[in-house]
């Protein structure tokens, strides 16, 4: 589910597009490409992705939801006004929603959850589906959405790029009768603090190797090791490294000798980089 045009957006600010900042030719395009997939402004529920494409979505990006979450946590402390914070991923498929629980069950019933599609040809255009076609933050006003059904919203969203790649969009939401002049710097100033405590795989990766290393962990107890401090199940590390669930289970009687630790979760403290 790419984007689906993939424009390019020149501002001379280069940090956030408004509608009427992109070429009429170009919302032309989104509105015959979301009258072409069947859908309509007045519907009133998002297409999901199936449940198990989901769950594997969630498996995937459950770092960054988790960044992402203790963020709002934090900064939901000193918002007056109600948000709707918004994650996705690369492609606009929801992976979170954080806000008022009574918002939050209402746009279930819509089928606004995790799992909802938010691309242009899905939802058309709406702030996610703008930052996705444009690579910029994007804001989108009440009727300027495609879908009647967020017609009292204003949107801003905004793509987390790491390391020069796309891992997600971040949308906030709110009342269109609120002031969203603030919005931007706020929201500029927490993906740099998603963007600060995303942890390089790589380099994490090396930092708990070096860790097994004193340890005098094999090559595969580290493979393993390193896997069940990701959460990953016997079976599954079984599958992944195509040997039997015992072996799984053996294996790891031995690392936690070696480390001189009696549970998981004494592992994955002394481990953590």
């Amino acid at each position: 589910m790419k984007s689906v045009f993939n424009c390019q957006a020149a501002l001379s600010d280069g940090h956030w597009v408004y509608l009427k900042d992109i070429n009429q030719k170009m919302i032309q395009q989104w509105n015959c490409s979301f009258s072409l997939s069947g859908h309509h402004a007045y519907m009133d529920q998002l297409k999901c992705v199936p449940l198990d494409e989901l769950n594997q979505r969630l498996e995937i990006h459950k770092e960054m939801m988790s960044v992402v979450e203790e963020e709002f946590e934090a900064l939901s402390r000193f918002l007056i006004r109600p948000f709707i914070f918004l994650l996705t991923d690369a492609e606009g498929v929801t992976l979170s929603l954080n806000g008022p629980e009574n918002v939050i069950a209402m746009l279930n019933d819509q089928s606004v959850r995790a799992g909802s599609l938010f691309d242009m040809k899905h939802a058309g255009i709406n702030a996610v589906s703008v930052a996705m076609e444009t690579n910029s933050m994007a804001v989108i006003r009440g009727e300027e959405h495609h879908l009647k059904l967020f017609a009292g919203w204003s949107c801003i969203c905004a793509p987390i790029h790491i390391n020069g790649e796309i891992k997600g969009y971040l949308d906030m939401s709110l009342s269109i009768n609120e002031d969203i002049t603030y919005i931007v710097p706020l929201l500029q100033q927490f993906i740099d603090r998603v963007k600060g405590r995303w942890p390089d795989p790589e380099l994490r990766r090396q930092a708990i190797y070096h860790a097994f290393d004193k340890c005098g962990l094999t090559k595969r107890e580290k493979e393993i090791g390193y896997l069940w401090m990701h959460n990953h199940s016997v079976d599954k590390i079984a599958k992944m490294l195509y040997i039997a669930p015992g072996t799984v289970k053996n294996t790891l009687k031995n690392v936690y000798k070696k480390s001189n630790v009696s549970d998981k979760g004494e592992f994955i403290i002394k481990f953590h980089p």
